[in-house]
């Protein structure tokens, strides 16, 4: 009995499964690899992400920034400014 109840409790308590990343998000994460293996920078600082409300917002050098709208624009994702 107290096993069933701990079973229970730990099913409770465990997170919710994650749906699977959206296609925007799966380009998103390309992009972001993609742009850090191209960077002339070194170690690029770049990053990005899609925000809550479903923007993509990044950050990174503006050469970067650029392969990254480029890269985002091939994959069917054009992002403005």
């Amino acid at each position: 009995m107290i096993a069933m109840a701990l079973m229970a409790a730990t099913i409770l308590a465990a997170d919710p499964p994650k749906p699977p990343p959206t296609p925007q998000v799966k380009a998103v994460s390309a992009c972001i690899e993609q742009v850090r293996k191209e960077s002339t920078h070194g170690l690029s600082p770049f990053d990005a992400y899609v925000g809550q409300d479903g923007r993509i917002r990044w950050y990174g050098y503006p050469d970067d920034v650029f392969k990254f709208r480029k890269c985002m624009d091939q994959r069917g994702f054009p992002v403005g400014d």
